[in-house]
């Protein structure tokens, strides 16, 4: 009997050490999963920008044009608005 128990204790000693190291053999691949998370965003995004297509440097020019030259529009007109406003304003009192 005391030879069942003696290889029942070392069984159970045995069962603990290997649920303890794989306990920390988890722990280290938590561990490890976080910067493969990092890793695969950036590659994946690296990725994405592989696959658009850019413009011609022609076509940013002119749509940058067509953008100043509304801007400048809006601008006028708004300017025009807020002096005849003014004016109006100034010509009641």
């Amino acid at each position: 009997m005391s030879n069942k128990k003696a290889t029942s204790t070392e069984e159970v000693k045995k069962d603990k050490v290997v649920e303890v190291k794989a306990k920390d053999v988890s722990k280290k691949k938590e561990k490890v999963k976080k910067p493969n998370k990092i890793a695969k965003s950036l590659k994946d995004t690296g990725n994405e920008l592989k696959k658009v297509t850019w413009p011609k440097f022609s076509t940013i020019v002119k749509q940058t044009g067509i953008v100043l030259a509304v801007v400048v529009v809006f601008t006028l007109v708004l300017f025009g608005f807020d002096r005849l406003c003014s004016w109006l304003v100034g010509f009641l009192y």
